[in-house]
C-alpha cells in the first residue's frame, strides 16, 4: 500500500513535457539566437533561407531575397533546376514594412496561420566556442 501511494503521489508531481520538434526551422532559430549576426545591408542576396511553418509541419527552402532601406523588398525560392519563383501566398497584413534584424526577418503571416521567416546564413556570426590548448608541451 506504502508503494502505491509514494508512486501515485510521484506522478501527481511529474509533469510531461514535450521536447521541442527537431525541425529546420528550429534548428536556424537557435544558431542565430545564441550566435547573433552581422547586419543585412541592402541589396540582393542568392544564399537566403526561407521557412514555412505550420502546426506539425515545417519545410525550408534554399532561395533569394531584396533588401531595400533596411526591410524585405521582395523573396524567391529556388526550385531544383535553378529558376527562381516568386513566394505567393495571401497575406495577413502588409509585406511593406518587414523588417530584417540579426539576420532573419520578421515573421510574415500568410492565411491559413503559415508562418514565414527568412534567414540570411552566411551573416550568422562565428560559434564563440574557445577550445582548450594543450600547453604542457
Amino acid at each position: 500500500m506504502k508503494l502505491f501511494f509514494i508512486t501515485t503521489l510521484f506522478s501527481l508531481f511529474c509533469v510531461h513535457i514535450p521536447a521541442q520538434q527537431k525541425n529546420c526551422y528550429n534548428e536556424w532559430n537557435a544558431k542565430f539566437a545564441e550566435r547573433g549576426a552581422d547586419s543585412i545591408e541592402d541589396g540582393e542576396y542568392s544564399d537566403v533561407i526561407i521557412t514555412f511553418r505550420k502546426p506539425g509541419n515545417t519545410t525550408c527552402y534554399n532561395g533569394a531575397a531584396q533588401v531595400k532601406n533596411g526591410k524585405l523588398e521582395a523573396f524567391y525560392t529556388e526550385e531544383e533546376n535553378g529558376e527562381l519563383k516568386p513566394v505567393k501566398r495571401e497575406w495577413e497584413g502588409s509585406l511593406k514594412n518587414i523588417t530584417v534584424n540579426n539576420g532573419r526577418s520578421a515573421t510574415m503571416v500568410a492565411r491559413g496561420n503559415e508562418l514565414v521567416v527568412i534567414f540570411w546564413p552566411r551573416k550568422l556570426k562565428q560559434s564563440t566556442h574557445i577550445h582548450d590548448k594543450d600547453c604542457s608541451h
